[in-house]
């Protein structure tokens, strides 16, 4: 017979047991008609109310041994905080959101999934909205995320309407644009210099041999990316280019036809007689992708023939064999994330941050024939 002691020490833990599987049995029988408490977790956890908050909200102010007691509790209840109260607390609405131009182009879902994953870090959840490349509904959008009540936001490019910046500073939303780097600039930015990027781009053909270079751009109008990666080649080949090549420029959506068209526009013009580009710079890949297939289709020698050089460096390009220009996608999305949280904790991060570019040369840039 074991002693009294021990006796008792086992009905004390026996007892606890009891009364912890009765919390139990209780707290799911009402979830069965509604969702559980954080008074039932409590319960179950033998803590008060106020510990399982500190625990759910600055897990570093219990000790590791509470934080396992409540967590336990919480998967056997399956609690899920309510966020209504948890938005009261903290006087914050634990939604950011990000707009983006298209959700059909890799780079912005690039951008979009970094960002996702550090905000989930954070405890946030990022809403999406793409405006089509149509200011008036990036206006919309962004005035109806600040009626949500959105504790940050993230812009792509600098090219707003006048509302988009008064809607943001007056309701004193932190943001910053994305995708370019602007450092004089009175906004936020967080990217590169298009500009020097196509510069790059234009000097790496240059450096190949090439003179006679051409374009097949992005829509420049409401788009100040496209159109400085235009004033950088035009900039570029005035600087160091042939004299006398006037670089010719066709604008099209950024779509395979889109690069399509632009081929036959820039290599099978009007004018038999005047001078074809031996090498295109392109928008981006999407747009490079379209010049490279039409391009093989006529039956013209990719490289030793015409050189092609992307923008973005998507995953199919390499498989292409297509040449471009590297953006760090998801050190950008990453970065704006950082920017956000950082403003909203009260810190004041750099103005502008500019990331490293690069050319992923291939085999559809080469020396010209």
């Amino acid at each position: 017979m074991p002693p009294r002691r021990l006796v008792s020490h086992y009905n004390t833990i026996g007892a606890r047991q009891d009364v912890a599987e009765q919390g139990l049995a209780r707290a799911r029988k009402r979830r069965r008609g509604g969702r559980s408490l954080l008074a039932d977790v409590a319960r179950l956890a033998e803590v008060s109310t106020a510990t399982v908050s500190r625990a759910l909200n600055k897990p570093a102010t219990v000790s590791a041994e509470l934080r396992a007691r409540i967590g336990a509790a919480v998967e056997a209840l399956q609690y899920h905080p309510n966020l209504a109260a948890r938005m009261l607390a903290a006087q914050r609405s634990w939604t950011v959101a990000t707009i983006v131009p298209t959700l059909r182009n890799d780079v912005f879902a690039s951008l979009l999934e970094a960002a996702q994953a550090r905000f989930e870090e954070a405890g946030y959840t990022l809403l999406v909205g793409a405006s089509g490349h149509d200011p008036k509904r990036e206006l919309h959008l962004i005035e109806a995320f600040v009626a949500r009540g959105v504790d940050g936001m993230i812009t792509t490019g600098t090219a707003h309407l006048p509302d988009v910046y008064a809607t943001l500073e007056q309701s004193r939303v932190p943001f910053v644009n994305q995708g370019v780097f602007d450092p004089e600039g009175p906004y936020p930015s967080i990217g590169f210099n298009n500009r020097a990027a196509a510069a790059l781009a234009v000097r790496h053909l240059l450096g190949l041999g090439h003179r006679r270079i051409g374009m097949v751009a992005g829509i420049a109008q409401d788009n100040d990316r496209a159109a400085g990666r235009i004033a950088g080649l035009r900039e570029t080949l005035e600087a160091e280019g042939a004299p006398g090549w006037q670089a010719p420029v066709v604008e099209e959506p950024y779509t395979i036809e889109g690069g399509r068209r632009g081929f036959r526009a820039l290599m099978v013009g009007s004018d038999p007689s005047a001078q074809r580009p031996s090498a295109i710079v392109c928008g981006n890949d999407i747009l490079a992708q379209g010049v490279l297939f039409e391009a093989r289709e006529s039956g013209i020698a990719i490289g030793s023939e015409l050189s092609i050089i992307g923008f973005d460096d998507l995953e199919l390009s390499g498989q292409l064999g297509l040449s471009s220009v590297r953006i760090p996608t998801t050190e950008i999305g990453k970065l704006a994330a950082e920017y956000i949280l950082k403003r909203v904790a009260g810190e004041t991060p750099p103005h502008a941050i500019e990331v490293r570019i690069s050319i992923a040369a291939r085999a559809s840039t080469a020396p010209p024939a």
